[in-house]
């Protein structure tokens, strides 16, 4: 008993030590100033998608986002239906080397009813960081 009660002593005088080095965290994004950018005058895009029962029976793989998944939209809402998507797509691919939309405006026509057809015309302003 006495054995125990000393290795139980022993073991006590023993302490776990933890060493921990923080940073201050910073915030997630960068502030940019309107400078900072050049802009294009508005410019347009077009882009016509066939439905068939709502799914997308062409330009499928076409968008108008980053790798990650997220839009290089500003001041739209986060969410686009597949045509708006391609008309995205669109409007960047026929302005090469700019990273931003701006304050996209769509027209969309469609017709059809189970097999539908549409067409949507994004007009904005695009942007990029000046060098």
């Amino acid at each position: 008993m006495k054995k125990i009660l000393l290795l139980l002593i022993a073991f006590s005088m023993f302490s776990c030590t933890s060493l921990t080095s923080t940073i201050k965290n910073t915030p997630n994004y960068i502030e940019f100033n309107k400078n900072d950018f050049e802009y294009t005058k508005q410019v347009t895009s077009t882009a016509k998608i066939n439905f068939l029962f709502g799914i997308p029976l062409s330009n499928t793989r076409k968008s108008g986002k980053f790798s990650d998944g997220s839009t290089s939209i500003v001041g739209f809402r986060s969410k686009l239906n597949k045509a708006e998507d391609v008309a995205i797509y669109n409007l960047l691919k026929e302005n090469p080397g700019y990273d931003l939309v701006l304050y996209p405006k769509f027209d969309t026509k469609s017709s059809g009813f189970i097999f539908t057809s549409a067409q949507v015309t994004v007009s904005a302003r695009l942007a990029k960081l000046k060098k």
